[in-house]
């Protein structure tokens, strides 16, 4: 709720539940296109790098945004204005294969 109210549209969440092949099934079916946003730490990278390989599998077009540690979606949307915070989901967001060989994240996979 807290990215509809700071003017992100079209999300959907996990809610800490592992996405399923299904689920992005049903995501293809609106949009070729995803952005996956989850919390920058250690199990936010971990779930991240299942997402992506979920996403990817289904031949999307995938982006990838960070939220800085000891952050989440939630929390960083309500720290920011909504200006602020899609202005960061702009700058911050990269396509996968640049952020796979920025980072360390998914060692060697």
């Amino acid at each position: 709720m807290s990215l509809h109210e700071a003017n992100v549209e079209n999300v959907v969440a996990s809610s800490g539940t592992s996405l399923t092949q299904e689920q992005v099934r049903l995501i293809k079916r609106f949009t070729q296109n995803i952005t996956i946003l989850y919390d920058g730490d250690a199990a936010g990278i971990k779930h991240l790098s299942e997402a992506l390989i979920l996403f990817l599998e289904e031949g999307m077009n995938v982006k990838i945004v960070l939220i800085p540690d000891n952050e989440d979606p939630d929390s960083y949307s309500k720290k920011l204005s909504n200006e602020e915070f899609l202005k960061f989901l702009k700058e911050n967001e990269t396509d996968f294969i640049r952020f796979k060989n920025t980072t360390s994240a998914f060692g060697s996979q």
